[in-house]
């Protein structure tokens, strides 16, 4: 394979060809009118007398032309190499794809615009098949929104996606960039793709990609091209590499997974450390890839699967999962379904939305809830939970009344002024959702007040990381010795998740992983009228690191406050969310009437009922 210039200026090249490749050996680029021999894509540094060729035991290669809006060629070449654009290529450029087949199988070619346009580029050859080029400069007349980046004269030297160009709100739901809802073949068509018509208009048509064979089915922009690269341990799938032990394990033939239990029939100890394919077991296959492994089991991956199961990215997208959008009081009053009425959270939609609030914000207001009925077995609230989940008990039973009482064991049965907290930190697992159903509210105070723990918490992050590291490394014990109950545990103020967050994942290592940098905030564990005793040990640091931490709690901008009214009910992540009562009076009290005046009843719910509920609602709509 020879690679031309054939423009009026140097040009540099990058090429892709999968795990473990090498660079090629021109880092100064190629001048006008000069060409080279493909290199050797199983090893660069392996060819001999200065002409290796493109091999078919290594059958993918990706090529993409750079031009650099700066000069001097060893100013370029420094850059090129320390950017490792020679390696991959960096968008917007235009990209020649080559898959050769084997045993007499169809070789694969065609210019690609999936990742912009830079440079115009043609493939041609010596055996009669069609041509597939962009041969126009498309950079001139690019569209505004899509045009650059630009030379040192001003003139474009590159023509975006509109993947690349952001023209989605949403990167990870695009038909441009093809994710989320539109990661398939059906739900992702090339003309779905934002300006398309002018990479293809009149006079600036790229012809469609060409092969020995007439019927390759990918267009300017390729949604589901495929390529493959094999070495002794594992499989390169669009750049992604696929181990084999992985493939195996993950097999999802009727043998390996029951057809309608949809559980997995084998262990992942089962699996042989060495298993690999037979030779030329690997085969692209009904946009997928078919492999037969040496033990003669045959395995076919929808390539939506390998996709999904290789990029944390498109999994977190596959699970239907909300992210979590942290808030003060200004960003929160900004929400659009921060309040939702109980009628129209009886459709499925409805339900849906109040769902994505609420693990979104960890905050929903539900108005309009009957409250005539007020026992437990057969109150609103218990219908109102049972909408979005199912209730968890505890020792205070499924439902539970909040009301002043003379004498309570409980601090939020009294009407003194409630500070901010969460319930049950004793507990191993603390419940994440509550709801709390206003039947009566006829007192003078009594504001229900809110702040995100978890907007705090990054704000201390950033600007505080010492005191971040510090509440997320000294656990806190919480205890509830009292009424014949003798709970307690210890958490960590700020509490990270296990793992790396699917955004930072693919690029951690494993010993990143216990790194808070990299961690996502899990929950937060804040309620000091049940904080057992500190051991006299607690560092010195945690102290200070919890005042700055509570600073930013009682901050203004951060309490969102309201009052509950009569048919209100409110739910929030318990994990999250921080909840506060002001003081309240009682006027019927006073005057010798039962203690009723301010009614709440609550529940608590499981996190996994809520969670599970969202996503398939979020995936039938």
């Amino acid at each position: 394979m020879t690679v031309q210039n054939a423009c009026p200026f140097t040009i540099w090249p990058a090429m892709f060809t999968g795990p473990g490749s090498p660079l090629p050996n021109y880092t100064t680029g190629l001048v006008p009118r000069i060409g080279f021999i493909g290199e050797r894509i199983h090893s660069f540094a392996n060819h001999k007398g200065g002409k290796p060729e493109l091999t078919r035991q290594s059958p993918s290669l990706f090529l993409t032309i750079g031009r650099l809006p700066v000069s001097g060629l060893a100013v370029i070449a420094t850059f090129m190499i320390q950017t490792q654009l020679l390696r991959t290529g960096i968008p917007p450029a235009s990209l020649a794809e080559f898959t050769l087949g084997t045993n007499g199988a169809a070789d694969w070619y065609d210019v690609s615009l999936v990742d912009g346009f830079n440079l115009p580029m043609s493939i041609t050859n010596n055996v009669g098949c069609a041509v597939a080029d962009c041969p126009v400069d498309l950079g001139p007349n690019c569209p505004a929104a899509l045009i650059g980046p630009f030379d040192s004269t001003g003139s474009p030297i590159g023509c975006k996606s509109a993947c690349e160009a952001g023209l989605s709100s949403d990167s990870r739901n695009s038909a441009n960039c093809c994710t989320g809802i539109h990661d398939t073949a059906a739900t992702c068509p090339s003309s779905g793709v934002e300006y398309y018509s002018y990479f293809t208009g009149d006079r600036r048509a790229c012809r469609r990609p060409s092969s020995r064979t007439s019927n390759y089915n990918s267009e300017i922009f390729p949604r589901r091209l495929f390529s493959t690269a094999v070495s002794t341990d594992s499989l390169s799938f669009n750049g992604r590499i696929l181990p084999f032990r992985w493939l195996r394990d993950s097999c999802q033939c009727p043998q390996c997974v029951h057809p309608s239990t949809r559980q997995k029939l084998h262990r992942t100890s089962d699996i042989p450390l060495d298993v690999h394919p037979t030779a030329n077991g690997v085969k692209h296959a009904n946009d997928g890839l078919h492999i037969r492994w040496g033990s003669g089991h045959e395995s076919y991956y929808a390539g939506e699967f390998l996709e999904r199961y290789s990029s944390p990215q498109r999994l977190h997208t596959f699970h239907a999962d909300v992210d979590p959008h942290p808030w003060d009081v200004k960003e929160l009053r900004s929400a659009t379904d921060l309040y939702l009425s109980y009628a129209s959270i009886q459709t499925s939609s409805g339900l849906s939305t109040a769902i994505t609030q609420l693990v979104r914000y960890g905050l929903l207001f539900v108005t309009g809830v009957p409250n005539a009925e007020s026992s437990n077995e057969a109150c609103e609230l218990r219908k109102l939970a049972e909408r979005f989940g199912e209730i968890r008990p505890t020792f205070y039973g499924e439902t539970w009344d909040v009301k002043d009482v003379r004498n309570s064991r409980n601090i939020a049965y009294t009407n003194i002024d409630l500070g901010l907290h969460m319930d049950l930190l004793y507990f191993q697992h603390p419940p994440r959702y509550q709801i709390l159903h206003c039947l009566r509210n006829r007192v003078s105070g009594g504001t229900s007040v809110f702040v995100d723990a978890l907007h705090a918490a990054l704000t201390l992050r950033a600007c505080n990381p010492a005191d971040f590291v510090t509440l997320a490394s000294t656990p806190v014990a919480f205890h509830y010795i009292n009424d014949g109950h003798h709970l307690h545990f210890e958490h960590p103020t700020i509490q990270l998740a296990p793992t790396p967050t699917p955004m930072s994942a693919s690029t951690s290592t494993f010993s990143a992983d216990l790194d808070p940098d990299v961690r996502a905030i899990q929950y937060i564990n804040y309620s000091p009228p049940f904080q057992a005793p500190l051991p006299s040990s607690t560092p010195a640091p945690f102290y200070s690191a919890l005042q700055r931490f509570v600073e930013l709690l009682e901050s203004p901008a951060a309490r969102y406050e309201y009052t509950l009214r009569e048919g209100d009910a409110v739910l929030f992540d318990n994990r999250r969310v921080l909840h506060a009562r002001t003081a309240f009076q009682d006027h019927e009290a006073l005057h010798g009437e039962d203690a009723t005046s301010r009614w709440l009843k609550g529940c608590y719910l499981e996190a996994d009922a809520v969670l599970d509920r969202g996503r398939v609602l979020r995936q039938q709509l």
